[in-house]
């Protein structure tokens, strides 16, 4: 279909369908209307919107997976008992 890009009177953009008159985008930068009918068109004729950025699978470590070495074997207490000398 055919977009454009009008610009509205208070400097922002919106993006239009000049068919229907149908309103994709109101009130956004110039650059966000470009990529809006860039998307747009990719959608409408069948074609994924990136294929260039997958998420990457996480390695299920969670939180402390990247401190998995500083944690202590002893609770707390039994480390201070032997810090303290006691």
């Amino acid at each position: 279909m055919p977009y454009t890009i009008l610009k509205n009177s208070d400097g922002t953009y919106r993006v239009e369908n000049k068919e229907t008159g149908k309103v994709h985008a109101k009130s956004t930068s110039k650059a966000n209307a470009e990529k809006q009918i860039i998307a747009m068109n990719m959608a409408e004729h069948g074609q994924p919107l990136d294929k260039s950025k997958k998420r990457k699978k996480s390695k299920g470590k969670g939180m402390m997976g990247k401190h998995k070495g500083s944690m202590p074997d002893r609770p707390p207490h039994e480390i201070m008992r032997d810090f303290m000398g006691r």
